[in-house]
């Protein structure tokens, strides 16, 4: 069955305030200022992220961490974030993911899950029910650590307007969260995304 996933672009890092153990020379934004929006990126790259990205490869567990001293997946205080990397990691290709559009409630960026390969990841694979998760950073060519945790995504892309808006009331109870698996609102979704020319399974 196709999942959807709310998760969004933009939070606050933990991973640029120099002298602190999480601290990643070059991480966005300069300190003392920590929001974070990534969304133009992942729009145009591509792809979903979550944070706690010194949790490391979800894959290989505490590889790829960038603060040795920092968190890592067992010491991290906040028992959500956890199950929240957890169920992230699980997402596969197929599942609908949906972003929020700005500071706007209830506005999402729709998109399915997909599977990129080869030289700039250009090559899309759609087959449903493969594994997803990958771990990339490069801090300092533009890949920030806050991105480390991804999975590719089409996104709904109108060529006359630009990426695809659309608003789900239903996700009430998931706006305020960093993560989570969409319920109320899943038939709408999956409905606005095969509307929107999305190769996805309605149900």
């Amino acid at each position: 069955m196709v999942k959807v996933w709310f998760t969004r672009s933009n939070g606050e890092t933990a991973h640029n305030e120099p002298g602190t153990p999480n601290y990643v020379q070059g991480e966005p934004p300069t300190f003392p200022e920590r929001s974070f929006d990534y969304r133009k990126k992942c729009l145009e790259e591509g792809f979903a992220r979550v944070g706690w990205p010194n949790a490391g490869d979800l894959r290989r567990p505490g590889e790829g961490r960038l603060a040795p001293e920092g968190y890592t997946i067992d010491t991290m205080r906040r028992t959500h974030a956890k199950r929240y990397l957890q169920a992230f990691a699980e997402i596969q290709v197929g599942d609908v993911v949906v972003i929020p559009a700005g500071a706007a409630r209830y506005r999402v960026h729709v998109g399915v899950v997909v599977r990129r390969s080869g030289e700039g990841r250009k090559s899309i694979a759609l087959s449903p029910g493969g594994a997803a998760y990958y771990f990339h950073h490069d801090v300092a060519h533009g890949e920030p650590y806050e991105c480390a945790h991804r999975v590719d995504v089409q996104w709904a892309h109108d060529p006359a307007s630009g990426w695809s808006v659309f608003t789900f009331q239903q996700l009430g109870g998931l706006w305020p969260k960093a993560f989570g698996s969409v319920l109320a609102a899943r038939g709408a979704i999956l409905t606005a995304a095969n509307q929107a020319g999305l190769p996805v399974q309605l149900f």
